[in-house]
This record gives structure tokens, sequence and C-alpha cells, in this order.
């Protein structure tokens, strides 16, 4: 059996669907009923997938680790202010 991981991130989710970005690239819907329950948008997945001649399984397991990660460098991103940025409302 040939075997890939990838990093799965949950964009958007519908009641039937989901958003989901593909090792930080492309973004594909796949149907909700194959994650784990209670999936929110903003988890993270390992997902292991194994391809033989007869068959294909696919593995998806939480990565909390991972999510704290791009949340925290998330919040990094945004504490950092510009010197010349006065804060505040926006003026147009």
């Amino acid at each position: 059996m040939a075997l890939s991981n990838q990093i799965w991130s949950i964009d958007t989710l519908s009641d039937t669907s989901a958003s989901v970005e593909m090792d930080g690239g492309h973004i594909v819907p796949i149907p909700r009923w194959m994650l784990p329950q209670g999936v929110q948008e903003g988890d993270v997945y390992r997902v292991q997938h194994e391809v033989g001649a007869t068959k294909s399984v696919v593995t998806i397991v939480v990565d909390a680790e991972e999510k704290a990660r791009r949340l925290a460098r998330s919040k990094a991103q945004v504490a950092r202010k510009s010197g010349n940025d006065p804060g505040g409302d926006i003026t147009l």
C-alpha cells in the first residue's frame, strides 16, 4: 500500500459539508460526515491515506497541538502593530 500524510484545517462548515484547506494550499469541499464528531471551524487534523489495489483507507486525527501553534502565530501577527499605526477607528 502507498502511504501519504497531510495536514487539514477546517475553513468553513455547513450542515452537510466542510471546506478544508489541505497542507496550507487548496481549499476543497468534503462531506461533513467524514470528519470526527464535534468538528469546528479552525480545527486542525493529521490525515493519513493508505492506497491499495482494492481499498483506500483514510485516518483523520485531531491535532490540538498544531491548532494551538497556529492560533499563537496568528495572535502574534495581530499583536504586532506598525510604528506608524496610531490605533483606533478606521478613517476613510
